[in-house]
């Protein structure tokens, strides 16, 4: 979405304020594979530095690969489930 129709942009379904997208998420490999890496091995990627989480890195992550509808997701979950799981 353009920046300028971005800032004008709002769900016309509800009368709540909604949050405005300011840049779409960058998108490379290198930054799939971590995002790959962060479903495959969450305890590995725990950063107790950051105190405002509200959901684990690992879920951000799923999301943002749903989003892009990367298809290598669901071999990495299947992969997952066989282990127990984040």
């Amino acid at each position: 979405m353009p920046k300028e129709t971005a800032a004008k942009h709002k769900d016309s379904s509800s009368s709540e304020p909604q949050r405005m997208r300011w840049h779409n998420s960058p998108d490379t490999e290198e930054i799939r594979q971590h995002l790959l890496d962060l479903v495959r091995l969450p305890e590995t990627h725990i950063d107790e530095g950051y105190h405002f989480h509200t959901h684990p890195s690992w879920t951000a992550a799923l999301l943002q690969l749903l989003e892009w509808r990367d298809e290598r997701l669901l071999p990495t979950l299947e992969e997952v489930s066989q282990h127990g799981g984040p």
